[in-house]
């Protein structure tokens, strides 16, 4: 609440109070009365046994103990999370155990998560020690001989147990629902709404959401098929589409580099004033830029899945690591190169298993991924792994060996300096002009790719090459709306001096568009088999992305959202907060079913596996 004041200083008290003591509170005392559930039975059952043994006690006391560790830990994490994301913590932060060492380093530099660490130690011990206290008594075998009949022992524990259950339901109405992440959304200020959700409440409720079924999965696929204009036959891959050019294929290269957190908010381009991406603006200038481009969730496995292969989110899956995709094959824009020759290889700058990225990639259409093991060992390392211009350095001497082979190659990038709680580097000739440590990292992500740029230009391969810049996502730095656009609005930049007339593009799009852009722009005849189009020759009615189990989708006024059962409409051009649904029913409507069609299309073609080659 405390860190947060701007997104709340314009309400009233009356909606800060009721966050508090009424949603805040239901919320508390239904995850506690879920944490007593089990002492209570065992102490009440021995209570009424007259029963003087200490394993009831004992069983109770560290029950209780072991999952007031687990609440006080998410609690902490839920601070730094929601700072992060805008939303309260989920299953998606156990993704972080995937990478323990890394996680554990992250931990400790990272400022925001070593103070929740910090507090997580503190108020453990301090439970600890509160609950032995209380506990202690209980063993006393006084206690159960004391000479109530069991008549009112009984009685004593009924409207216990009435409570108990009550709490539990967040209820006091037995034909209401029990309590769901609806209940807390009470006003119009998307924070407030928030506020009151318990950080275990949230984690364990974001477990129901893996299922993405808002309609007949055969009405999804229709859907999705009309507006992409498909009228192909192909039963078994319904999305499938040829896709042929006039004029004849150019063999260009292809380097695509994926920038950690490039909100568009961070460039001159979208009215930041201070500085941070004076090389990434110049080169937008030059460029064919699409200003209206979206990321498809706020993950950096949802922006590195879809910009590839051209399949959206599907709720808070990992979008390559979870069971319905990882074994899959995708026939997405490193395969549909490589069939035509090219090479192909991903840069990353730390563990390949981050996200799975090692297990996947290569199996989806790279000859190889680099990963901070193959990085030279004198290159300074952080938490992250190699800083971006060892990236760049090391990109730089394997294209060159591609290049040498004759055959056009493709090269994908993955960065990481502009991540929240990243480090300038100290031993570079690079100093920022701003002190702040959120502007700071985007100085140097910025440096470290124009260096890149200019030793590309000396080669004799630059002339012939498309470089394609786009961000895996945003942050969140606006925070007017429950889904922040500032998180998913990123530039996409397809920089091919010569090649590719500069101008700028005002469709909207999404990462899932750029295979078919970019395959569209080297003319290359192949299926495209993808919900993904090409931006330079047609468009879309919305552009649509996820943040987790959140819906949304974006047209040139209006941006629709959709928190649980929740859908707000506001007018996003004037940062406007009201719900303007129930005067456009209609497009909220349009935008909904555009929504939920596409991304349920794309949770039935990957768990019916037709995403693969036709």
């Amino acid at each position: 609440f405390a860190l947060n004041a701007p997104l709340w200083k314009s309400a009233s008290g009356g909606d800060i109070a009721r966050a508090f003591l009424d949603r805040g509170l239901l919320f508390d005392l239904y995850v506690h009365c879920m944490l007593l559930a089990v002492p209570t039975f065992l102490l009440g059952g021995a209570w009424l046994a007259r029963s003087s043994a200490r394993w009831p006690v004992i069983a109770a006391r560290w029950w209780y103990t072991a999952l007031f560790i687990v609440l006080v830990a998410f609690s902490c994490m839920d601070i730094p999370f929601f700072t992060q994301f805008n939303f309260r913590i989920t299953r998606a932060a156990l993704t972080w155990l995937d990478t323990p060492w890394q996680s554990i380093k992250e931990i400790f530099t990272t400022p925001g998560y070593f103070i929740a660490f910090v507090g997580i130690v503190v108020l453990v011990w301090s439970g600890m020690k509160m609950l032995g206290r209380f506990f202690r008594p209980l063993m006393d075998p006084a206690i159960a001989q004391t000479p109530q009949r069991a008549s009112l022992r009984a009685a004593g524990i009924v409207p216990v147990l009435l409570l108990l259950f009550v709490g539990m339901r967040g209820d006091w109405d037995p034909d209401d629902t029990p309590l769901t992440i609806e209940d807390a959304y009470f006003g119009e200020n998307p924070f407030l709404n928030q506020l009151g959700i318990n950080a275990v409440f949230s984690l364990i409720d974001s477990f129901n959401d893996a299922e993405v079924r808002f309609m007949d999965d055969a009405d999804a696929v229709a859907n999705a098929r009309t507006l992409l204009g498909i009228t192909s036959n192909d039963v078994a891959h319904p999305f499938a589409r040829e896709v042929r050019f006039d004029s004849t294929a150019h063999r260009w290269n292809v380097v695509l580099i994926i920038v950690e957190s490039l909100s568009a908010e961070r460039m001159a381009h979208f009215g930041n004033t201070n500085a941070l991406t004076p090389f990434l603006d110049q080169v937008a200038d030059r460029s064919l830029f699409f200003d209206r481009f979206f990321s498809s969730g706020v993950h950096t496995h949802n922006g590195v899945f879809s910009t590839l292969y051209g399949w959206p989110t599907v709720g808070d899956r990992p979008s390559m690591a979870h069971a319905s995709v990882s074994s899959l094959r995708f026939h997405g824009l490193p395969q549909v190169l490589k069939a035509n020759g090219y090479n192909t290889m991903f840069f990353y700058v730390g563990e390949k298993k981050f996200d799975n990225m090692g297990g996947f990639l290569p199996n989806n259409g790279f000859d190889a991924m680099i990963g901070e093991v193959d990085y030279d060992i004198a290159w300074k390392r952080t938490s992250w792994g190699v800083p971006d211009h060892a990236l760049y350095a090391e990109g730089l001497q394997r294209i060159d060996a591609m290049a040498a082979t004759g055959a056009p190659f493709f090269a994908a990038f993955m960065t990481i300096a502009s991540h929240a709680g990243y480090n300038v580097p100290t031993d570079i000739p690079f100093k920022p002009t701003s002190s702040k440590s959120d502007e700071d990292i985007y100085q140097y992500m910025d440096w470290a790719m124009s260096r890149f740029f200019a030793d590309a230009a000396t080669k004799p391969w630059f002339k012939n090459t498309l470089f394609v810049i786009t961000g895996d996502h945003g942050q969140a730095f606006d925070r007017t709306y429950e889904v922040p656009l500032s998180y998913h609005h990123i530039p996409l930049i397809v920089f091919a001096p010569g090649l590719v007339a500069p101008r700028t593009d005002h469709r909207l799009g999404g990462q899932i568009d750029v295979p078919e852009t970019v395959l569209g722009l080297l003319n290359l005849p192949h299926v495209n088999n993808t919900l993904g189009i090409d931006l330079t020759r047609q468009q879309r009615p919305f552009a649509f992305f996820s943040a987790d189990s959140k819906l949304a989708a974006i047209d040139r006024d209006f941006f629709w959202t959709r928190v649980g059962e929740r859908e707000q409409l506001y007018h996003w051009t004037d940062h406007d907060p009201q719900d303007h649904r129930a005067a456009h029913t209609a497009l909220a409507d349009s935008m909904r079913s555009y929504t939920e069609s596409m991304t349920q299309a794309a949770r039935w073609a990957i768990e019916e596996k037709v995403v693969g080659e036709r």
